[in-house]
């Protein structure tokens, strides 16, 4: 796709936020910067960035301003087997724009734990403000601004950015060591130091999430955990399930392994991005950015990725009208839909990615297209 200027922000009111003209000046600096902003799907951090902002301006237009950026996913694509673990990747360039990509704003790593979420996610500004000041009984913890994640219905995500020097010291130690895994498994004092900062962060991140799941807005989608380790390179690292509060754990033998598996690909790294589903699971390498303003991927997270892009483009945004069978109740539920086909005479088959939980309990009286 050729490059495209897009209206990336507003001062106009979206979602209930309504951003100052001086945020928009602020952004339009960071994406001229030396680090570009990347072009992601959904805001999602599962899949591959495509693209970068190329540059932005800010516009004024008749009683409102709107933050326009150049929207470049030109890249070229190489393959090739990765030795050590015999996995395919991808390496993405961007001939239009070699910068690296931002990471994590390190200005925002004052807390020990800092927490974020998208207020799109609770059914009311008074249950995000009562998620925001949970953060008054932990003074090792301090809630960020929200999201503003410009998805059509974002799913639900919550972001820690973590910054314990103690994990940052275990995880250098063990990477810079001979046989690193092999070390982990057998050095019982690096094991016990790495262990005991790892339990006592997830015990944290699970306090959160048992917040915000109580907080959110019910559905059945799957609910993300995006931890960020402010480290060198940046860790992140993405759990998605439906038992997110048990599921959502550093998991430090398994993220070592992977980083041992990993090695000679991140010592070009800014970041560095692994997900699983299940406490279980090993983590799983989906992509990485590099010094140099490349990204290495997995060829299965990029096909993904590709396979979503083109998704998006047949989704569309859906009111649905309810009435409760037993009350009679009114209700209208905001969810989207992708197109799946369309017939000759026009009639359009969807699938919808999100219904209420108690769906069962409501008879659908319309749907109208937004």
């Amino acid at each position: 796709m050729p490059a495209v200027k897009v209206v990336l922000a507003t001062t106009n009111v979206i979602n209930g936020v309504r951003l100052t003209r001086q945020s928009l000046f602020d952004a339009a600096e960071k994406a001229n910067g030396e680090r570009a902003i990347r072009q992601g799907l959904e805001h999602d951090p599962h899949f591959v960035p495509l693209g970068k902002a190329r540059s932005a301006e800010v516009v004024d237009r008749d009683g409102y301003s709107t933050l326009e950026v150049v929207s470049d996913d030109t890249h070229n694509i190489s393959m090739r087997i990765h030795e050590s673990s015999r996995t395919r990747i991808v390496e993405l360039t961007f001939p239009n724009d070699p910068r690296p990509f931002v990471i994590y704003d390190e200005g925002k790593f004052q807390a020990p734990l800092t927490v974020a979420a998208d207020w799109t996610n609770f059914d009311s500004n008074k249950d995000f403000e009562e998620f925001v000041n949970s953060s008054e009984e932990d003074n090792e913890s301090e809630v960020s601004q929200p999201m503003l994640r410009r998805s059509l219905v974002p799913d639900p995500l919550i972001q820690f950015a973590v910054n314990y020097p103690e994990l940052v010291i275990a995880l250098t130690w063990m990477a810079r060591r001979g046989e690193k895994f092999l070390r982990y498994t057998i050095d019982r004092t690096l094991q016990k130091a790495g262990d005991s900062i790892s339990d006592e962060i997830s015990e944290k991140l699970k306090k959160w999430i048992g917040g915000y799941n109580r907080l959110r807005s019910p559905d059945e989608r799957d609910v993300t955990s995006h931890i960020i380790i402010n480290s060198e390179p940046q860790i992140d690292l993405l759990t998605r399930s439906q038992q997110i509060e048990h599921d959502t754990e550093i998991g430090i033998e398994s993220l070592v392994k992977q980083m041992e598996l990993y090695q000679d690909l991140i010592e070009e790294a800014d970041s560095i991005t692994f997900a699983r589903t299940t406490r279980d699971e090993e983590w799983k390498f989906l992509y990485l950015t590099t010094k140099s303003g490349k990204i290495i991927a997995a060829e299965e997270c990029y096909m993904k990725t590709i396979e979503k892009r083109e998704e998006i483009a047949r989704t569309i945004r859906v009111c649905v009208c309810l009435e409760h069978k037993e009350t009679a109740e009114e209700r209208h539920y905001e969810t989207t839909a992708v197109i799946t086909s369309i017939s000759d005479n026009g009639r359009v088959r969807v699938e919808f990615r999100s219904f209420p939980p108690d769906i069962d309990d409501w008879e659908i009286t319309a749907m109208v297209w937004l």
